[in-house]
């Protein structure tokens, strides 16, 4: 179950670094960028969630969350 576990972080934390890139990059779309946008927030949250989140990157995700009316993850 541990070993399950960890890959599942490992997944969520490559998804974060994917998000973040893909942040940079001009997205035309409004429902494309907030889709976006939301998904770094949920990747973001799960990493919190499980005590992992770099402190670099916690206010990124707590600025994104707050503008999606997502919970901040503390």
């Amino acid at each position: 179950m541990m070993k399950r576990n960890i890959y599942l972080l490992e997944l969520e934390w490559d998804r974060l670094h994917r998000l973040l890139a893909l942040r940079s990059l001009p997205i035309e779309d409004q429902n494309d960028r907030d889709a976006a946008e939301i998904a770094l927030a949920d990747a973001g949250w799960r990493l919190a969630q499980a005590g992992i989140m770099p402190v670099t990157l916690v206010a990124d995700v707590e600025e994104v969350a707050v503008k999606m009316g997502l919970p901040v993850p503390h």
